[in-house]
């Protein structure tokens, strides 16, 4: 006998995640609600947990079923969205709960069927009078219309709502970077948490995320070249160490398997203690200075040393060259110099 609800799960991009939801039959199609819950890899117990708790909502949308209440057209926004749930990598829920609380402050209890043409011209006004930079403005706009074409994927609204021209392009914003001047400075500085000066450092001269950094293993490291899947983007990237990245690795630990296992817990934490690091170094944009921005360092770095712009976008993993583009400023200093060599009329 064919189930009315069945509990599916579906393959995340995390390696060994899986997002679990119930697979149904409304009004004739088949219908998925997702649960917020996952099953991982080696977590027995996490896993047993996830299952009752799905096998809990499966009984309450069986019961929902049999008294005619399910109609999901009628849910809010926020309703809907922690319905999908398991969609969504663990990674990005920041921004989008940032998103939702925003759709919240803007329309309170918006029903996702309400959501039209208008709502959203008027959500993008909405952000700017609150004076959101228009990368922000962009990224909460793509996610609530990604919601949108996921309710009409799944038949809960029947038209897609035509946003085309509301949302403001990115800006490509001016890359801020460290010079080797800067760099000197630094190493030169002390600093109480000697992992955080390695850390900061050695991704200076490799170009990895924060994320890479903290997730980084010694097993990663081969005959001094560092070949490792990248966490944000799930592509795997291969960077060979250079005598300045060699410099900063940190002789490895008894029984650890982490490259730098102390680091703070926080990326604002870590944030914080190598702000105050630059501003004792006396390096002039310390207040932008961010973990981060030793990826742009290691971009900018090999671009003002003659580094092919296709090289760079290999090493730092860019799908696209559009991406490593904006590195070109970088070299505007050596334009500069290059025009001014060109003897005059």
């Amino acid at each position: 006998m064919k189930e009315l609800v069945r509990i599916e799960k579906k393959k995340l991009k995390t390696k060994g995640c899986y997002a679990l939801y119930l697979s149904y039959e409304l009004d004739g199609k088949r219908k998925k609600r997702y649960l917020n819950l996952h099953l991982k890899q080696g977590a027995t117990e996490e896993n047993k947990a996830a299952m009752q708790a799905a096998t809990v909502f499966k009984q309450g949308l069986l019961n929902e079923l049999e008294l005619g209440t399910v109609n999901l057209a009628n849910t809010t926004f926020n309703t809907y969205v922690r319905q999908m749930g398991g969609v969504f990598e663990s990674n990005t829920l920041r921004a989008h709960n940032a998103a939702i609380k925003l759709v919240d402050e803007y329309s309170p209890s918006i029903k996702i069927r309400d959501i039209d043409r208008k709502w959203f011209n008027g959500f993008v006004q909405f952000l700017q009078k609150r004076k959101n930079h228009v990368n922000t403005i962009n990224t909460r706009c793509n996610f609530v219309k990604s919601v949108l074409h996921r309710a009409f994927i799944d038949g809960v609204v029947l038209k897609q709502v035509d946003t085309r021209g509301l949302i403001p392009a990115v800006r490509s914003p001016n890359r801020i970077f460290l010079t080797i001047d800067d760099l000197k400075l630094l190493v030169k500085a002390p600093l109480y948490r000697e992992d955080v000066k390695q850390a900061f450092l050695f991704a200076c001269f490799t170009g990895l995320r924060e994320s890479d950094i903290y997730g980084l293993e010694y097993a990663h490291i081969s005959n001094n070249v560092l070949e490792i899947t990248m966490k944000k983007t799930k592509d795997q990237i291969r960077i060979p160490l250079s005598e300045n990245a060699l410099k900063f690795l940190p002789a490895r630990l008894p029984n650890e398997t982490l490259v730098f296992p102390s680091l703070p817990k926080s990326v604002s934490h870590l944030n914080r203690i190598i702000r105050r690091w630059a501003k004792d170094a006396h390096v002039v944009q310390w207040r932008k200075v961010s973990m981060h921005i030793a990826r742009h360092t290691f971009a900018c770095t090999l671009a003002q040393n003659g580094t092919s712009l296709f090289v760079v976008q290999n090493l730092l993993g860019h799908k696209k060259i559009e991406t490593t583009l904006i590195y070109a400023k970088c070299v505007m200093e050596q334009k500069q110099e290059a025009v001014n060599k060109i003897p005059l009329l």
